[in-house]
C-alpha cells in the first residue's frame, strides 16, 4: 500500500489559506476594511489545521462568518473573528462531505437534473445534450453558494433560508434549481457548450436574490406537498417523466468531466470571472 502522505504543517496550510483569501469575494468593500483578511485568513487556517487539510470554499465561508458576526462593525472584530471559527467548525462538520466528496456532489447533480427535468423539461434536455448537466452542482450549490458568485449580502440572505430548513440544506438543491430557472433564457439562447457555461455561471449576478428565493420556496412548497413521495398527492405537481433519468444522468456526469477537462481548474478557481473573453 502506498504510504500516506505526510501532514502538512501549520505554515503550510496556511499559506495555502492566504493564497486562496486574496480571491474570496473579490471586490466586496467588506474585504477591504482593516483586519478583516487578517481574520478571515486565521479562522480558515486554524480550522485547516484542525482537520489537517485546507478544503476551498472554507476562505468564503469564514468571510460571510465574519461579516455577519461584526454586525456592521458593532462587535469587535476579534470577538467576530473567534465566533466565527467556532460557527464554521459546527457548520463544517455537516456539510465538508458535500464539498470534497465526489459521491456526494455525484448523488446531488443527479437530485438537481430530476428535479430540473420536472421544472423545465427544455433546459433539462439541453444542458444534458451538451454535457454540463453536472455543473450546477459542481460550480453553483457547492460549499453552500459561497464560490457561486453571489453578492455577500445576498449569499447571507440565502444562507437565512438554508440554516432555516428543517430537512437541513434540502433547499441547496430547490435554490439551484431556481435559479436555473430564473435564468433559462440567457441559457437557451446559446448552443455552444462555452457560452452556455458562461450564461450559467453568470446567472447569480443575473438575478434579484428575492426573487431568486420565492422561486425557490415556491418549488420547495411543491415538492414537500405535492410530490409523488408525500402520502395522498395522487396526482402530482408537476409531473414526473415516466422514465427514471439514473442511467443518462451517469453518462452525462461522465461525459461532463471529459468535455470540463480542459478548463476546470479555471473554473472552479476564478469562477463566473473565468469565462470572461478576452480581447
Amino acid at each position: 500500500d502506498a504510504e500516506a502522505a505526510p501532514a502538512k504543517s501549520f505554515a503550510e496550510l496556511r499559506a495555502e489559506v492566504e493564497a486562496d483569501a486574496k480571491a474570496a469575494w473579490r471586490g466586496e468593500a467588506f474585504m477591504a476594511k482593516p483586519d478583516v483578511l487578517e481574520a478571515v485568513v486565521s479562522v480558515a487556517s486554524v480550522h485547516a489545521w484542525r482537520c489537517s487539510s485546507f478544503i476551498r470554499g472554507t476562505c468564503e465561508m469564514a468571510a460571510l462568518l465574519v461579516f455577519v458576526m461584526a454586525y456592521d462593525g458593532a462587535i469587535n472584530l476579534a470577538d467576530a473573528e473567534a465566533d466565527a471559527y467556532w460557527f464554521l467548525s459546527q457548520l463544517m462538520g455537516e456539510v465538508q462531505d458535500s464539498i470534497v466528496d465526489e459521491a456526494v456532489l455525484a448523488n446531488q447533480a443527479a437530485r438537481i437534473h430530476e428535479l430540473l427535468r420536472a421544472y423545465d423539461p427544455a433546459l433539462a434536455e439541453m444542458l444534458a445534450g451538451i454535457g454540463l448537466s453536472a455543473l450546477p452542482a459542481l460550480r453553483i450549490s457547492t460549499a453552500m453558494f459561497v464560490r457561486a458568485g453571489f453578492l455577500l449580502s445576498d449569499c447571507v440572505r440565502i444562507w437565512d433560508s438554508l440554516l432555516a430548513d428543517p430537512r437541513r440544506f434540502a433547499f441547496c438543491d430547490y435554490l439551484t434549481v431556481g435559479l436555473l430557472v430564473a435564468n433559462r433564457g440567457e441559457m437557451l439562447q446559446h448552443q455552444n457548450v462555452g457560452a452556455v457555461a458562461e450564461a450559467l455561471l453568470a446567472a447569480p449576478r443575473m438575478v434579484e436574490s428575492a426573487k431568486l428565493l420565492r422561486t425557490s420556496y415556491a418549488i420547495c412548497a411543491f415538492e414537500r406537498r405535492c410530490s409523488a413521495e408525500i402520502a395522498g398527492a395522487r396526482n402530482p405537481f408537476p409531473p414526473r417523466p415516466e422514465q427514471s433519468a439514473a442511467e443518462a444522468i451517469e453518462e452525462t456526469l461522465s461525459e461532463a468531466r471529459q468535455r470540463l477537462s480542459s478548463l476546470w481548474g479555471r473554473v472552479r478557481v476564478a469562477g463566473a470571472g473565468g469565462w470572461e473573453v478576452s480581447s
